[in-house]
């Protein structure tokens, strides 16, 4: 994040919860069975649970996914999972607090994480962490073993899932769980 921050859309130019319903009812009775809640950052939204509500009833959608940064989402996860969000996932900087409070400019590492623990407890396998650090084969091995031994050691190794290096170039991404 730059030093000066960033400029937030005008809540004015945001989209309305009825239109958000309406538009993402248009496309699942158009075929679509997959719907990704991103941002900016969607929990910061005070309707996002009845948002997640209204969508998962829409007849025909079988993925209602959300990107998070994780940072508010422990506070939120039980009621969203109780309004039909069953896919999640969640970007992480670094596994590094004090990297992670460097390159975000704020705490939230520990939240972050916290998060993570709270999706895998509610059951959401697998849950899907999208590390933002670059890890470039020979160059960071031993970050990618500290990587791999983090998540095994977070949860037991029955958690513990695969990478997926392939997905996005440059970019573990860790499923915890299944």
């Amino acid at each position: 994040m730059p030093a000066e921050g960033v400029e937030l859309t005008p809540k004015s130019e945001l989209l309305a919860r009825d239109e958000i319903i309406r538009i993402a009812n248009l496309f699942v009775t158009s075929g679509v069975d997959k719907i990704r809640l991103t941002g900016g950052e969607p929990t910061v939204r005070k309707d996002i649970e009845d948002i997640c509500l209204h969508l998962s009833r829409l007849k025909g959608l079988k993925t209602l996914a959300m990107t998070t940064n994780g940072i508010v989402l422990s506070k939120k996860l039980p009621k969203l999972k109780e309004c039909g969000l069953n896919a999640l996932n969640i970007s992480l900087d670094t596994l590094v607090p004090a990297k992670f409070e460097f390159m975000t400019r704020r705490k939230g590492h520990s939240k972050v994480m916290e998060s993570i623990d709270a999706a895998v407890e509610l059951g959401y396998n697998p849950v899907k962490v999208s590390l933002r650090e670059p890890i470039r084969a020979g160059v960071d091995d031993a970050g990618l073993k500290e990587i791999i031994g983090a998540a095994v050691k977070r949860k037991k190794a029955k958690h513990a899932g695969m990478f997926d290096i392939a997905k996005t170039a440059n970019r573990p991404m860790i499923h915890i769980g299944g």
